[in-house]
């Protein structure tokens, strides 16, 4: 991760006291950016790893500060919205195990300290809601845990054999972004049995999302993101990034995908019909 150093000052320039014609442009706030998400007005949110804040920007890009959480949280890399719009965030560190926690938090930042989760959470990197209500969490690339709605008591823990590096959900199906393969499953037959209905390709999955037309997103750690269409088994290339895709989020409604660059401290948002790139985010 890119986390930023000190900036040393000569001991010459401490003793000048007037500076003319100089500007000093403000901090950039984005700090090894992971997780994104959006609400359903479009609202971007940010898991601002390096900073412990959860960042939030309207449609336009521009970041409503006044909506910043930054209470309780410890090196945050996932932020998933609810069905009623509130905020949770995966804490990689803290909690009482020293292992992470899961936190809530109100859609407009105010914590709900008796919905923390610790139960069953060991260094969280994913998180996400089914169509009921249900939360998903991948823990330490290994388990993926339920919990049931309003519940901080697990429902159950899955393994699949592979390493999971990232959960999406939508309506009643569940992707698992893994090593060798990434499996889509019914999730009321993974939650009483274990169901797969299809492995999509390409293979090594870091970060998943899907669209409003159930198009799935994958970046991969080739550092490409490819969509794969479910309905009839095809997949394709969408962008080459250049760099690690740590988040991806999907705005069918304006067509754009956000993809967060930690190691650059930016979030880059691109075009979902041609791949092109349309913003950056610092």
């Amino acid at each position: 991760m890119n986390f930023k150093g000190f900036t040393i000052i000569p001991a010459l320039l401490l003793s000048v006291t007037v500076f003319t014609g100089v500007s000093f442009a403000a901090p950039k706030p984005l700090n090894s950016p992971q997780g994104l998400a959006l609400d359903a007005k479009g609202n971007l949110y940010v898991a601002n790893s390096g900073a412990n804040q959860i960042l939030i920007y309207n449609p336009n890009y521009v970041q409503l500060t006044a909506k910043t959480i930054s209470k309780n949280l410890s090196l945050p890399d996932a932020v998933a919205i609810d069905l009623s719009g509130n905020i949770w965030v995966a804490n990689l560190t803290g909690g009482p195990n020293g292992v992470g926690s899961i936190t809530e938090y109100s859609a407009t930042g105010v914590q709900n300290t008796g919905a923390t989760i610790t139960s069953a959470v060991d260094a969280p990197y994913s998180l996400t809601f089914d169509g009921i209500g249900d939360l998903w969490v991948e823990n330490n690339f290994s388990t993926v845990t339920v919990y049931p709605p309003n519940g901080i008591n697990p429902l159950k823990s899955i393994t699949n054999g592979d390493a999971v590096t990232g959960l999406a959900a939508h309506n009643t199906w569940i992707a698992m972004g893994g090593n060798v393969t990434t499996p889509v499953v019914e999730i009321f037959y993974e939650l009483i049995s274990s169901y797969p209905v299809g492995y999509v390709g390409p293979s090594s999955a870091y970060s998943l999302a899907w669209d409003a037309s159930g198009l799935l997103y994958c970046g991969s750690i080739q550092n490409q993101v490819n969509i794969v269409n479910l309905s009839n088994s095809t997949a394709y290339t969408l962008v080459t990034l250049g760099y690690f895709p740590w988040g991806i989020a999907v705005d069918s409604a304006r067509a754009r995908m956000y993809v967060s660059d930690a190691n650059n401290n930016q979030i880059n948002v691109y075009s979902t019909v041609n791949g092109a790139l349309l913003h950056t985010i610092q």
